[in-house]
């Protein structure tokens, strides 16, 4: 199947670009501000440079996935394999690779290499990849528990490091009182054990097209429960039901940008500082910032879209996804912040303090100061490392081939059209889809001043 990208529709910047930060993986540095600037504003060829800028997982998925977008179908398969291998090396092996991938983006990055395969017709490759990303959100309490794991080795080690006098007890009750803040949204409540709908649908959706009836009704159920009473599923389920066979183009929107994780700064309360600074001999009470990480809500391109009239609904949120999985790590997450804080900060005092006493003010004076101006150094906003090419939401609508062309619009602007025609024995592209086969056909709006991607990834 030949593919192309779609072009079309004028779109600005909808992702509220990062503060322009150095992002480093694995040795190699780009600027992540530079980077969404040019994939959020639709320039996805400079985005691609930028990426392949950098180095190590990080870098290789956020290239593997501007490729795709790009329809350099055979720079995107290295790249993403590249990332996967990198990925399962460090989940394996619990090492750092300076970036440490939150469960839903290892599934999505055997999504985008499913789409990938599709677009190039390769069912023998696509399926094995789409199967990959199911097999993962079923074991992604596995996959976070070996994260928690990890984690819990570090928290052990700050522990081995702070003084046997410090009253590690009497921290408790401040980090549950702020991972209690994490507690998501009543709306997503039910996207529980790390599962993203709309990959299962993919899959679902693709089985149907195949006509494997008995594994798209089963992964159509799982999905149900997570996403009861769904417009989109009740309409798929009425047409294996019905028998119906007129063909029909599925168009999949990947919509806005995910929610922006940052490292949001905290400072211990008095009383523990008190107790802290009475325990090691302290002549002050101890004060230090720690940092916890915080959501910011993702953008989306266009309040609504259609396709030839009908609505286009939401199918599930990234943002959800990002926020459970945030929440499930939250107190293990403040745990090891304010261990981090109170181990430097305890041996800075200490320092200061033995500092004054040697040499009078004049020494614990500079000593504050250096730990001052590192203080305000790590007072600015940081971003934590994760991929910014996702979307906020996804949404899904089916449309039979019965027209002359299929018109997608955002709030009443078309941003994609292609006409349908009898393709017969030659495969479509997105001038000219196929009536006479099913189509399914993913779209990547990144905000509402930009050009729209496309790409078919399944003609049958």
């Amino acid at each position: 199947m030949k593919t192309k990208v779609a072009l079309q529709g004028a779109l600005g910047v909808g992702l509220s670009v990062c503060a322009a930060l150095l992002l480093s993986a694995c040795g190699g540095k780009v600027n992540m501000a530079e980077f969404n600037q040019a994939f959020y504003t639709g320039d996805k060829e400079e985005a691609l440079k930028i990426a392949k800028g950098g180095k190590g997982v990080l870098w290789d998925y956020q290239s593997g996935v501007n490729a795709f977008w790009l329809g350099e179908s055979k720079e995107a398969a290295k790249l993403l394999k590249s990332a996967d291998e990198g990925i399962e090396k460090a989940q394996e092996k619990l090492i750092n690779t300076g970036y440490n991938p939150y469960v839903y983006e290892s599934v999505l990055l055997d999504l985008y290499t499913a789409y990938n395969y599709g677009s190039q017709d390769d069912v023998q490759k696509a399926r094995p990849a789409l199967n990959r990303a199911h097999d993962k959100q079923n074991q992604a309490k596995e996959t976070f528990a070996k994260k928690i794991e990890k984690q819990q080795k570090q928290v052990e080690d700050l522990k081995a490091k702070i003084p046997e006098k410090v009253p590690l007890d009497k921290l408790e009750g401040q980090i549950s009182q702020i991972s209690a803040k994490y507690k998501v949204s009543k709306e997503y409540e039910k996207y529980k054990g790390f599962v993203n709908p709309y990959v299962t649908y993919v899959s679902a959706l693709s089985a149907m097209i195949e006509g494997d009836r008995p594994k798209a009704e089963n992964l159509y159920k799982q999905i149900d429960k997570v996403v009861e009473n769904n417009e989109i599923l009740n309409k798929d389920f009425e047409l294996m039901a019905s028998g119906d066979t007129q063909k029909r183009t599925w168009i999949l929107i990947e919509d806005g940008s995910i929610a922006a994780k940052w490292k949001e700064p905290y400072k211990l309360d008095p009383a523990s500082g008190i107790l802290i600074s009475a325990a090691v001999g302290l002549s002050a009470p101890l004060d230090f910032t720690f940092y916890i990480p915080k959501l910011e809500e993702g953008k989306s391109a266009f309040g609504s879209y259609s396709a030839n009239g009908e609505t286009i609904k939401l199918l599930s949120s990234l943002d959800a996804v990002a926020a459970d999985e945030l929440q499930a790590g939250a107190k293990m997450a403040v745990t090891l912040s304010i261990l981090q804080g109170l181990s430097i900060s305890v041996a800075k005092a200490l320092a200061t303090e033995a500092a004054a006493s040697k040499f009078g003010a004049l020494g614990a004076v500079g000593t504050k100061v250096a730990a001052d101006a590192a203080t305000d150094a790590l007072m600015q906003p940081k971003i934590v490392e994760s991929i910014s090419t996702l979307p906020k939401q996804y949404l899904a609508v089916s449309i039979p081939n019965t027209g002359d062309e299929i018109s997608v619009k955002g709030d009443g602007k078309e941003i994609f059209n292609a006409k349908l025609e009898t393709c017969g024995d030659k495969s479509g592209s997105l001038e000219s889809l196929c009536a006479d086969k099913n189509n399914i056909l993913v779209l990547r709006a990144t905000s509402a001043n930009a050009p729209v991607n496309a790409q078919i990834i399944k003609e049958q």
